[in-house]
């Protein structure tokens, strides 16, 4: 290539395996963002407007009666059951850059084109590659960030919703309302307020032992959050009744949740029944059919409460592993249209003339059109010591 613009460029180095298998140690050991897209069409995922909305009903006004058959008044009402949340677009951005510098001191000028193109082509997957991972990773953390409620639900905030907005173990589902130790106290999520509608609250459960033999166990605790998330459709009726679709949930957990859980399935047996009764390790456990995974992020999150502040889980007031039982049919990212994930064109610094950028921008939220197909079971004693 002639223009080295269509094309990025980085000063010549020795690669132990070639540049395009460059390894990335910056990066997390688990990815779930991309996980809460699965099996999401574009519909679902793409919208356009100034903010993204839809609707729900979360109360039943009781229409339906008995009446005799000699009857002959009713009441008839109208009543408005649909409840409108609305969520703030937010917006992320990376870029990957290069100089003039970088550009002549690669002794290309010598190379036949198909030589400088191939050149060219690794460099730039390099840094394009660097650039994607920095706004993976950004987007990755903003999942488990601590909820502020000035972040998220005002419209003046300047970072999306994270999953614990929606998902956490406070009765009323507000994030640490008791205290304004981690910024204003939550009195809504998407505009709808749990105090005015009881069904706008995730599922919570709790258990109160690690040990395989104890009643109240984890395995119990589980048993009662896979009921509780639960929903069948009323026979006959699924035009007007969602249903739990399973293949797209999902339990998270820490590394210490995902080994307390392999632990106690593992003591609650004497064989070693997986690889041929000879590999003692779980490594995909499900529970119910439903995958357990170990999310990273969770590891050091300051999520739980301890006294008038946040802990992680490992020094909260009530110590001991969070399980997220998560439905991405009602939880997951959604994307303006027209900024999904867009690399824009090739831009010179207004300070550095000899710098070129490229910017990538994307604009989105996290939002959640159930909360109560949503979970979330802890500890109602402090496990550890």
């Amino acid at each position: 290539m002639a223009d080295f613009g269509d094309f990025i460029l980085s000063t010549t180095q020795a690669y132990l395996r070639g540049p395009k298998v460059v390894i990335r140690e910056a990066v997390e050991n688990t990815y779930l963002f991309g996980d809460l897209m699965v099996g999401a069409g574009m519909r679902d995922i793409l919208q356009g407007g100034s903010k993204i909305s839809d609707s729900l009903t979360l109360e039943d006004p009781g229409l339906a009666q008995t009446y005799g058959s000699g009857d002959d008044q009713f009441t008839w009402r109208n009543p408005q059951t649909l409840v409108e949340w609305s969520v703030e677009w937010r917006f992320a951005l990376t870029h990957f850059a290069w100089t003039d510098q970088e550009k002549g001191l690669q002794g290309t000028g010598e190379m036949t084109q198909r030589a400088r193109f191939k050149k060219f082509k690794d460099i730039y997957d390099n840094k394009v590659g660097t650039a994607y991972q920095s706004l993976y990773n950004l987007l990755e953390g903003l999942l488990w960030a601590v909820p502020q409620i000035a972040d998220s639900e005002a419209a003046s905030g300047e970072k999306p919703y994270p999953i614990p907005a929606f998902l956490n173990e406070q009765t009323n589902g507000l994030f640490h309302s008791e205290t304004t130790a981690s910024g204003s106290a939550w009195t809504e999520v998407e505009g709808i307020a749990p105090a005015t509608y009881a069904n706008w609250v995730p599922q919570q459960e709790t258990y109160a032992s690690l040990s395989a033999t104890a009643s109240d166990n984890l395995l119990e605790g589980m048993d009662k959050m896979m009921l509780a998330t639960m929903f069948k459709a009323f026979r006959g009726g699924r035009d007007y009744f969602e249903r739990s679709m399973k293949a797209k949930k999902m339990i998270c957990c820490s590394n210490f949740g995902w080994r307390s859980l392999v632990d106690i399935m593992r003591r609650s047996q004497d064989l070693f029944v997986t690889q041929g009764r000879q590999d003692a390790a779980y490594s995909e456990p499900t529970y119910a059919g439903i995958p357990v995974m170990f999310t990273s992020a969770l590891d050091d999150a300051t999520l739980y409460p301890l006294s008038t502040a946040v802990a992680t889980e490992s020094n909260a007031t009530l110590g001991g592993p969070r399980y997220y039982w998560i439905d991405s049919e009602y939880l997951r990212p959604v994307f303006h249209r027209d900024r999904f994930i867009k690399q824009h064109t090739v831009k010179e610094h207004p300070n550095q003339p000899f710098t070129k950028i490229v910017p990538i921008d994307v604009w989105y939220n996290l939002v959640c059109r159930s909360r109560k197909r949503q979970g979330i079971l802890s500890p109602s004693v402090d496990l550890l010591p």
